[in-house]
C-alpha cells in the first residue's frame, strides 16, 4: 500500500482536473464533487487491497468507468462508444480540459447558438454579441421590453440545457 503522503500528493495534482473534467462534461457542481470524490474513494479503498504499480493511471481508468456509468444511468444507455476510443484517459482529460479553457465564452456561445430556436438566437445575439440593451434590441425588432427579457431568460435556459446534454 502506498503511504498516506505518496495518497495525499495523488490527490492534491489530480482532484482539481478531475473535478473540472467531470463539470465541464456535466455542468453539475454537485455531480462533478461526487464523481470526483467516489473516483479518489474507490483508488484508496483498491490500494488498501492489492499493490498497484501505477496509481495514478490506476485513477484515471476509475474515473473513466464512473463516467461511463453515470453516462449509462442518465441517458439510459447500454454502452458508451466514444469513450471506448480513449486508452489513455488522463491524456484525453487533460486534452479536453486545454481545449475548453482555452475556448472564450463568445467562442462557447457561438458554439451552441445555433441549436436555440430562431426567435431566442436572434435576441441572445443582439444582446451578448452586439451588446445591445434590453430596450435598444425592442426597438430593433419592433417587440416590448417584457418580449425581450423572456426570450432572452428562455434562450439562456435551453443554452445551459443544451451545454449539459452536450456529450
Amino acid at each position: 500500500m502506498l503511504p498516506p503522503s505518496e495518497i495525499e500528493a495523488i490527490y492534491n495534482n489530480h482532484s482539481e482536473k478531475l473535478y473540472r473534467f467531470f463539470y465541464f462534461k456535466i455542468r453539475d457542481q454537485q455531480e462533478a464533487e461526487d464523481l470526483t470524490s467516489d473516483t479518489f474513494h474507490l483508488l484508496i479503498k483498491k490500494l488498501k487491497q492489492v499493490e498497484i504499480e501505477n496509481p495514478i493511471n490506476f485513477l484515471y481508468g476509475i474515473a473513466k468507468n464512473l463516467f461511463k456509468v453515470y453516462l449509462r444511468e442518465k441517458y439510459q444507455i447500454k454502452t458508451c462508444p466514444f469513450l471506448e476510443e480513449f486508452h489513455d484517459f488522463q491524456k484525453y482529460t487533460e486534452e479536453y480540459l486545454e481545449k475548453e479553457n482555452s475556448q472564450t465564452s463568445e467562442e462557447l456561445l457561438l458554439k451552441y447558438l445555433p441549436q436555440l430556436p430562431e426567435k431566442q438566437k436572434e435576441i441572445i445575439e443582439l444582446r451578448l454579441i452586439q451588446k445591445l440593451t434590453p430596450t435598444e434590441i425592442g426597438e430593433k425588432i419592433n417587440k416590448d421590453l417584457n418580449y425581450v427579457r423572456t426570450t432572452q431568460k428562455r434562450a439562456v435556459k435551453n443554452l445551459r440545457r443544451i451545454i449539459t446534454c452536450t456529450p
